[in-house]
């Protein structure tokens, strides 16, 4: 009698399946422009501060984001949030770990918001500026990259990226369960303090920028 193996779906692949599901159906819509004189302040802001900054809290949190971006979603689908990758990144990487991996981890945070274009693509200034306002703020945005979006609580407000091959793909703003999208990385950041305003913490930010209204979500 032959002895009938069933094929079991790898771990990697129920977990995406499951969070490429959840972000799926997550209601989302457009977010409104923001001014460039805003945004431009925003820059300053995180720029200036990133000077004296040790980032003590959350360097890791810059790391992990990158990694997120760069491993494949499944992969990144088993990895707990705010870890950073590094034996996924390892394995996918595989010879050119070392020379990808150096400046990730090497390069201050503030050499990188000194070289970001600030464009639609550059993840990695975005990740520095979300990581830089987190020191700032003692916390805040938290940010979810990838497959790390579907563990975002409906009550929350956070600031997100995605690939092209998820939901379409862009950056913006996760707000009550609803996704928010927008043209850049710092103008989702801009959104999210107009969104917070109600914090004590973001409102003293949002002085500093002279945020206007919040945008409707």
């Amino acid at each position: 009698m032959c002895d009938v193996q069933k094929k079991t779906t790898p771990p990697a692949t129920v977990a995406a399946l499951y969070r490429q599901t959840v972000i799926e159906k997550m209601p989302r819509k457009r977010g409104a422009a923001v001014d460039g004189s805003h945004i431009e302040a925003l820059i300053a802001l995180v720029k200036t501060y990133a000077i004296k900054c040790t980032y003590e809290s959350y360097a890791d949190s810059y790391v992990s984001a990158v990694l997120k971006a760069i491993v494949p979603f499944d992969v990144a689908s088993l990895v707990p949030r705010d870890l950073p990758p590094y034996s996924h990144a390892a394995t996918y990487l595989g010879a050119d770990c070392n020379e990808t991996m150096r400046p990730i981890l090497k390069t201050p945070l503030r050499s990188v918001l000194s070289a970001a274009d600030w464009g639609p693509h550059d993840l990695r200034g975005y990740f520095a500026a979300a990581v830089t306002l987190r020191e700032l703020t003692g916390g805040v945005p938290r940010l979810y990259v990838n497959a790390e979006l579907a563990e975002a609580k409906e009550s929350e407000s956070a600031v997100f990226a995605l690939s092209r091959k998820i939901a379409s793909g862009g950056c913006g703003v996760v707000h009550r369960g609803q996704l928010i999208f927008y043209d850049t990385p710092l103008h989702a950041l801009y959104a999210w303090i107009t969104l917070n305003k109600s914090d004590p913490v973001v409102n003293e930010l949002a002085a500093k920028l002279d945020c206007g209204k919040a945008p409707e979500a």
